[in-house]
């Protein structure tokens, strides 16, 4: 994603985290410009095995504080239906975050306010080849430039890595990683996910 707006915004539904919307037709919030899936004050959303790569922006963003929205859209009345939400339970896993702008995962500080908690992250690659910090405790938040100093300052991420993926690229844009790229067999077994982009079973070979 090479411009202003987020590849993947997700729209609010209550206590179930956001449904993926086109975001090339849909509304565009502050801040969230530029990133490959922004996740804005959802709860329970899940950001399971993903790769985001040289987005303008962060490759996961996950923030803001209690909010209501009223652009929930009740369609069978067609009308708005207002709802409180904010970024509690967000559980993000096993993605390959590669060399994006502003960092790979910006994920909101749990104890920053008392509707800010249960957020998580493990098991995901973060690369940057460009001095980018790897991940950011929300807006303002401290920034880490090693997963070492990551896990020690959040317990997170205590199976995340820090590498650079080699990726199949040929004959085109190919992003799978080749087999003996890091991240292979280095991911965890989900059951909400049992299968991969082509209807395959997860996991493949060891992890």
């Amino acid at each position: 994603n090479r411009n202003t707006l987020p590849g993947i915004d997700l729209s609010p539904l209550e206590k179930k985290g956001y449904a993926p919307v086109n975001c090339q037709a849909t509304r565009t919030e502050g801040g969230s410009g530029g990133n490959g899936i922004f996740i804005s004050s959802s709860p329970h959303t899940k950001a399971y095995n993903n790769l985001c790569y040289r987005n303008e922006s962060a490759g996961i963003f996950a923030e803001w504080a209690r909010r209501e929205s009223g652009d929930v859209s009740d369609y069978g009345e067609r009308k708005s239906v207002p709802v409180h939400m904010s970024t509690h339970d967000v559980d993000v896993r096993n993605n390959i975050l590669v060399n994006n702008l502003s960092c790979q995962l910006s994920i909101r500080r749990n104890g920053v306010d008392e509707d800010t908690y249960g957020n998580q992250s493990d098991y995901n690659l973060l690369y940057s080849s460009g001095g980018v910090p790897l991940v950011r405790w929300g807006f303002g938040g401290a920034a880490f430039s090693t997963v070492e100093k990551w896990q020690e300052a959040s317990g997170f991420g205590k199976h995340s890595i820090s590498a650079a993926p080699v990726f199949e690229r040929s004959p085109g844009m190919d992003l799978r990683l080749q087999p003996d790229s890091p991240g292979v067999d280095q991911g965890e077994l989900l059951p909400d996910v049992p299968l991969d982009a082509r209807g395959r079973k997860r996991p493949l070979g060891n992890g």
